[in-house]
């Protein structure tokens, strides 16, 4: 896996081939989905054991541009969440926020029900100035060629307790979420999710895609995916690959995720995400 520049490209080229792996049984599937929010879909693993604690998350997440239509959205998460408190960062394609149909730069924080996408309401600070939250991504990947992403992970530093988001192993970060925003998350995270989520007001409207279009089939080429992903523990060590885990999908059988467990240190722990058109 070939990395390329951080901030000032703010790109990595995640594979000039592709990985395959035969399925993989460390996870199972939970097809009960959330019940409040019916309008969105979850592809997703996720944490399982919320008597965990853990001080942040990584990942490597392939770019693609997802088609939509109207109000709809597509996007990649990587969650950390504790009780009804959450954050995430990823890419999104979203008319009604970015006033475009082009892949961004996002990040996200819930507490008690109320948050916002960006720094569209108090909560996000920005610190960064040459990589925005926003950022319309550099490059996108083509399905079965160049796979190009952005290396993405969340920390709460030790320093000053607050939850830094940081591109492309940037450890200096491009902004943070005050402690002080939070109640059950102020101290730490018991959850983490890495996946896929879209949203559509009508079942009758346009089917939106998420990833790159096409459900996965194990293969990376050929579907949106989280490559190395890790996690941070409460002693501020990190877990190599993630253990734990559960695929979680609440979405028609049009969308699903797969869980290709860890695949070597060049390629740590994989999560495919994908739909609704098949392979």
């Amino acid at each position: 896996m070939a990395y390329k520049s951080c901030l000032l490209v703010c790109v990595i080229v995640l594979s000039c081939f592709s990985i395959e792996a035969t399925r993989t049984a460390n996870a199972s599937i939970n097809p009960q989905g959330n019940p409040g929010e019916p309008d969105h879909c979850y592809a997703i693993v996720r944490t399982n054991d919320e008597s965990s604690t853990y001080l942040g998350a990584s990942g490597s997440v392939s770019i693609y541009n997802p088609a939509i239509q109207g109000s709809q959205w597509s996007a990649t998460r990587m969650r950390l969440q504790n009780g009804d408190n959450s954050i995430e960062v990823g890419w999104m394609v979203n008319e009604d926020l970015f006033k475009d149909t082009k892949t961004h730069l996002y990040v996200r924080f819930m507490v008690g029900g109320k948050g916002c996408f960006n720094v569209e309401c108090p909560g996000f600070v920005q610190v960064a100035m040459d990589v925005l939250i926003g950022k319309v991504a550099d490059k996108i990947s083509e399905r079965g060629k160049f796979q190009y992403g952005w290396r993405l992970s969340i920390d709460k530093r030790k320093d000053d307790g607050n939850w830094w988001v940081s591109i492309d192993n940037d450890k200096y970060g491009i902004g943070y979420w005050p402690k002080s925003l939070f109640t059950s998350l102020a101290d730490h995270a018991n959850q983490v999710e890495w996946g896929g989520e879209v949203y559509t007001k009508s079942s009758g409207e346009f089917v939106p895609e998420m990833g790159c279009g096409f459900n996965p089939d194990y293969n990376t080429n050929n579907a949106a995916f989280y490559s190395l992903t890790k996690l941070v523990d409460g002693g501020y060590n990190e877990i190599d690959p993630p253990r734990s885990t559960v695929k979680y999908a609440n979405c028609p059988s049009g969308y699903t995720v797969q869980d290709m467990g860890y695949q070597g240190p060049d390629w740590g722990r994989i999560i495919l995400f994908g739909g609704p058109k098949n392979p």
